[in-house]
């Protein structure tokens, strides 16, 4: 888990005079140290489904596993969206490129494999053409309340398409 520390300190002196020469010294009277450690928020994590790591058992090459965990990385979540959306625009299947040393026609190939494991790894969105999901069922990014309501709608687009 992604951590970062924040430290404070604080120090309190009292002055005291010595009465027969008059000289000013300082002496602490307390010393705080605050440390706050910070971590990152469960949106920014994707959550893997070990129950159901046999979805995970279907892929069938190093570059399935490879372009799958890039698109983990770049899936967004939002509250208001259906969750686990993954825009595969030109840039992405550069970025995925420049990542993995395959070809384009490899990233795309993958891909579409990865759309027709029979597990349905990746999800495309019926009405918009770069839009796929991942599979709630496996993986999953944001909030766990909101899991349920993404399975039930990003579900039915596997029904959809069959």
């Amino acid at each position: 888990m992604s951590t970062y520390t924040e430290e404070n300190q604080v120090i309190t002196y009292d002055e005291v005079v010595d009465t027969e020469t008059g000289e000013i010294t300082q002496h602490v009277t307390s010393q705080t140290i605050t440390s706050r450690k910070f971590y990152k928020t469960h949106e920014e994590f994707i959550q893997i489904y070990l129950e159901d790591m046999s979805g995970l058992l279907s892929i069938t090459s190093k570059s399935e596993l490879q372009v799958l965990c890039l698109l983990w990385k770049y899936s967004t979540y939002n509250e208001n969206d259906k969750g686990n959306c993954v825009l595969i625009t030109p840039k992405i299947v550069n970025d995925i490129v420049n990542e993995t040393g395959l070809v384009t026609q490899s990233v795309r190939n993958v891909i579409s494999s990865l759309v027709k494991n029979p597990k349905k790894l990746l999800i495309k969105d019926p009405q918009f053409r770069s839009t796929y999901y991942l599979n709630p069922q496996y993986f999953f990014k944001g909030a766990l309340k909101d899991r349920p309501k993404v399975m039930q709608v990003v579900l039915s687009y596997v029904n959809d398409n069959e």
